[in-house]
């Protein structure tokens, strides 16, 4: 009878270890089910930062080639402000020089009036000393003619 408790105990107590260690494997199975979950979710996550990355990516290099045509741009419209710059300074030159050819051509102006104005005097005194001589001359005939 002692021998048969001990074996009904021994087999409880192989039972009880039985029941534990299924009870291990169960969670060790459950754990292992939620590793595999977890990692697929991760294998998902990863798989959607790639493409995510992929389209920045892409965003990236098309905002690198619009900021390229920009600078190509802003290096276009420098070049043509200098170019204004240029045919601005020019312009003012050229001014410059036709004022100073307009003040030239004034004062020369001036002085061909002054000119034309002693030369008209002049004329005038000729005209009148040769009306005088004239005169002279016709009251001379006409003295002579008396």
């Amino acid at each position: 009878e002692a021998a048969k408790v001990e074996l009904t105990d021994a087999a409880d107590e192989q039972r009880a270890k039985a029941d534990r260690a299924e009870d291990e494997l169960a969670s060790a199975r459950e754990a292992l089910l939620q590793q595999q979950t977890a990692c697929a979710a991760l294998e998902a996550a990863k798989a959607e930062l790639a493409t995510e990355l992929e389209a920045a990516q892409e965003k990236l290099k098309d905002a690198t080639s619009e900021l390229e045509a920009v600078r190509d741009t802003v290096v276009a419209l420098e070049q043509d402000a200098a170019a204004l710059r240029d045919a601005n300074a020019a312009h003012k030159v050229s001014r410059s020089a036709l004022e100073a050819a307009k003040a030239e051509l004034a004062a020369q102006m001036t002085e061909l009036r002054a000119e034309a104005e002693r030369r008209d005097e002049k004329f005038k005194e000729v005209v009148s000393e040769s009306v005088k001589q004239r005169r002279a001359q016709g009251d001379a005939a006409k003295g002579a003619c008396d």
